[in-house]
């Protein structure tokens, strides 16, 4: 059974903007096992974004290249450099930082961050104070962030400004530009904080007139999955296996209404091909497609949400589904 309003899977700010985590989740069809909550994060940065139960829905994928394993005692200084990594070790203990520090110690070569693109990052947080770990990517895919939309603390929309595709940043983060006064479940109030952050990719933001227009004839009744390729990829191909980044758009077949669009969100979707963490077309759809490519698939019922609908009535029992999906990476 295929889940709809599911914590911990959705890269949102839902907690203030109600419905949109749900039709993010809904759109990708992600099952109830495939769940992980954060205890505490970075997402949402005033205090009315900032309680441990919503902070942490978030998109996550499995990049294989990427090292998701982040431990800042032991992260390598810049290649080729004499100067040692910097970690909570490394400042002075007792004192307070009262402004943000941006210390690169791994500078990528890609295309670098600014508002409005979307990020995929791993990340490890630490208490400034004792260095405690409260929070971390480790053995989990990373997130998706939108730069620019306020989804995450002052500290990191500020500090990831700049940072290059490929590159490792820590970030030294006083309270006032992380949680502030109110604090979390786990952060205390006024607490500092320290972040060491993995750059995986950088998607550009799209303009108005780049936005995908989709067309479904309303009525559209598919007994068996159509695949059209509106765009031929040049890159990686996915197969199963294969650790996916997508951007879509998710439409009604029996009504022709859009449901949701990545390219308006902003946001990039992962899962991995063959884990069944999405409905069953849209996984079997994506399979064979190259990075850069985009394609078209018109799912039935069968392989969408089936007899019961999603659980917020976006797409009705019985009804089939129409994607437009391009494959941002396949690992």
């Amino acid at each position: 059974m295929r889940s709809g309003l599911v914590a911990g899977r959705v890269v949102s700010s839902d907690a203030t903007r109600p419905g949109a985590g749900h039709r993010l989740t809904l759109a990708l069809g992600l099952t109830v096992s495939s769940v992980v909550l954060v205890g505490c994060s970075v997402f949402g940065s005033d205090d009315s974004k900032t309680t441990a139960k919503n902070a942490a829905q978030l998109t996550q994928t499995t990049v294989a290249s990427v090292d998701t394993t982040i431990d800042v005692t032991t992260v390598p200084a810049a290649p080729d450099s004499t100067v040692p990594p910097v970690t909570w070790t490394t400042l002075a203990p007792g004192l307070v930082p009262n402004e943000l520090e941006v210390i690169d110690l791994i500078v990528g070569t890609g295309p670098a961050a600014e508002p409005g693109a979307t990020l995929l990052i791993d990340y490890v947080g630490q208490r400034f104070a004792s260095g405690e770990q409260f929070e971390s990517t480790a053995g989990q895919p990373p997130r998706s962030i939108r730069l620019g939309s306020n989804q995450v603390i002052q500290g990191w929309e500020q500090g990831l400004i700049g940072m290059q595709e490929g590159g490792r940043r820590e970030l030294v983060v006083p309270a006032d530009l992380a949680y502030g006064s109110q604090g979390t479940a786990v952060v205390s109030p006024n607490e500092a904080l320290v972040y060491v952050i993995n750059l995986v990719k950088v998607v550009s933001p799209v303009d108005a007139v780049d936005i995908p227009v989709v067309a479904v004839e309303p009525g559209l009744s598919p007994t068996e999955l159509g695949i059209v390729d509106e765009l031929v990829g040049g890159g990686a191909l996915a197969i199963d296996g294969s650790a996916v980044s997508v951007r879509y758009v998710l439409l009604s077949a029996t009504t022709g209404q859009q449901v949701y669009s990545g390219w308006e969100t902003g946001l990039i979707s992962q899962f991995t091909l063959g884990t069944h963490e999405v409905v069953a077309g849209l996984e079997q759809g994506i399979a064979g497609m190259k990075t850069g490519g985009r394609r078209r698939l018109e799912v039935p019922a069968d392989l969408a949400y089936g007899d019961a609908g999603s659980p917020g009535g976006e797409v009705l029992p019985g009804e089939a589904v129409v994607y437009l999906v391009e494959l941002v990476s396949a690992d």
